[in-house]
């Protein structure tokens, strides 16, 4: 939907700059719940043995689909980017609606006191990774030069 309204914002009959960077932002955010939650769907649908043959051409297919992509919209998005943007809407609001209509759920439903074992292990999780200083120090590192660098 996100892309369907960039390409409204960035019609031939209106330009919004900045409404169709907050849309982006949107749409990153969307993104980012989107792929963990569709590798763990492929992790568990697909055999053990299968696994590393499946995401080894889910990465390579990424990988170039970023690059025809790239070069695609480095000799045609300033004249056609209303139309690149209204296909790609297009074309994820069709893949939603075929996962949607031909995709089951996976997920096994498991009991309430196993859900609570498994947020209380989580949460020692991060306390343990809390405790690590080494890892704290890089981290906190790699926080100040992503600041500088935004500065």
């Amino acid at each position: 939907m996100t892309y369907l309204f960039i390409a409204f914002v960035n019609s031939p009959w209106i330009n919004l700059p900045y409404v169709s960077a907050g849309l982006f932002m949107i749409n990153l955010l969307f993104n980012g719940m989107f792929f963990p939650a569709s590798t763990a769907m492929i992790h568990d649908l697909v055999k053990m043995e299968q696994r590393k043959s499946v995401f080894t051409a889910m990465y390579w297919l990424g990988n170039l689909a970023t690059a025809l992509g790239t070069i695609t919209g480095a000799f045609y998005f300033l004249e056609y980017q209303y139309y690149f943007f209204l296909l790609v809407g297009t074309v994820s609001l069709l893949s939603s609606l075929v996962t949607y209509l031909f995709i089951k759920e996976s997920l096994v439903k498991r009991n309430v006191s196993d859900t609570k074992v498994a947020s209380t292990s989580i949460w020692s999780s991060y306390y343990h990774v809390l405790k690590d200083r080494i890892y704290m120090i890089y981290l906190f590192s790699c926080f100040l030069s992503f600041r500088l660098k935004v500065i």
